[in-house]
């Protein structure tokens, strides 16, 4: 996506079917139809923490400075437990640090911080995630776009773990293209966009693409230069994002999410979460020196080939994927390289792309 605009560049999901047998797949399977990227909802995981740091940094209640203590395990009045991935304690941390390695005690935390109690902080978050347009239809120019499932907590009251598991992302469902439109207004200095796939113009015009709605300014260009800054810290300062995301003499910035998945079905019909089954998310930035085009990668249930604490690796990473879609599209696109790249991970080349 273009965040300038909103212009939907490309898109590509699978499975996907042979045109020449519609009417077969028709009868047989019509939900491979449907465009998951802006009509099939999930959990999207640690990518939300992004959207918390929007709300603490604009609120001035966290900044990227401020230290928060990891205890890898966070138990609540309630009686339930937020945990790190590896449940492991990385003791006090800067913010900046908490959203780079992903630690959800950490988030939680900040997220506790947005009011003077939980039902004050839950409203500061979730408006933010109202300002994103979360919860919400974009507006692009595809059939069927879902709006997802997003708890108002003015009409249902969130408890703690309720914001806690919401600062990192689980607990809401939503559409890819929701938090596509979210990032590009991060990585655009601030301003709305509206996701399109027609150009607003007609066909033969010498006009760029544009959305058709006017732009406005949802959040202050200054919180847009943190959160842009952060995501590029956030694939610098953890090495294994650094070897995954790295492409000589370019700029990038992102997100990972890793999120459980709920099953309705399990327990006889109670539901609970998949065992060892999860979706992947990557959502970023690629540049020659500042964000010029937005990319999002989602691996919906893959399953985990290397398993140990804080560990759900696969053999192609959402990073690694980034990766490739971002390399082929700064040359498709003809972005020129940067004089002033960022340098080697550990002054090595990054793995070959084959």
């Amino acid at each position: 996506m273009d965040p300038k605009t909103g212009a939907l560049l490309a898109e590509a999901t699978y499975p996907s079917y042979d045109a020449n047998q519609y009417s077969q797949i028709a009868a047989q399977n019509p939900s491979i139809f449907s465009d998951p990227v802006v009509s099939e909802v999930y959990e999207p995981g640690s990518t939300f923490k992004m959207l918390t740091a929007s709300a603490a940094l604009d609120s001035k209640t966290t900044s990227l400075s401020t230290k928060i203590n990891d205890t890898g395990v966070l138990s609540l009045p309630g009686g339930q437990e937020v945990a790190d991935a590896d449940r492991k304690s990385t003791g006090w941390r800067s913010f900046a640090d908490i959203v780079a390695w992903s630690r959800n005690v950490g988030v939680s935390q900040a997220a506790f911080k947005l009011g003077k109690n939980t039902t004050a902080a839950s409203e500061v978050l979730y408006k933010t995630w109202q300002t994103y347009g979360i919860g919400h239809a974009t507006g692009i120019d595809l059939a069927g776009e879902a709006t997802g499932i997003v708890r108002d907590p003015a009409v249902t009251p969130w408890a703690q773990i309720d914001l806690a598991n919401g600062s990192f992302g689980q607990g809401v469902a939503i559409t890819p293209i929701q938090i596509m439109k979210a990032y590009s207004e991060m990585a655009n200095g601030g301003v709305s966009v509206t996701p399109h796939v027609r150009d607003a113009e007609p066909v033969g015009s010498t006009a760029s693409a544009a959305p058709s709605a006017a732009q406005t300014r949802i959040i202050p260009a200054a919180l847009a230069g943190q959160l842009t800054g952060l995501m590029q810290y956030v694939v610098t300062a953890v090495p294994s994002y650094y070897q995954a995301t790295w492409i000589p003499n370019y700029f990038v910035g992102g997100k990972t999410g890793t999120a459980q998945i709920w099953d309705q079905s399990l327990n006889r019909g109670k539901g609970g979460w998949m065992d060892n089954i999860y979706n992947y998310s990557f959502y970023g930035w690629v540049g020659q020196d500042r964000p010029e085009l937005s990319i999002g990668v989602v691996i919906y249930q893959g399953t985990p080939t290397k398993i140990g604490q804080g560990i759900l690796a696969m053999p192609m990473q959402s990073t690694e994927l980034f990766r490739r879609i971002a390399t082929d599209t700064v040359v498709t696109q003809k972005i020129p390289p940067s004089k002033n790249g960022p340098p080697p991970p550990s002054g090595k080349t990054a793995k070959p792309l084959g």
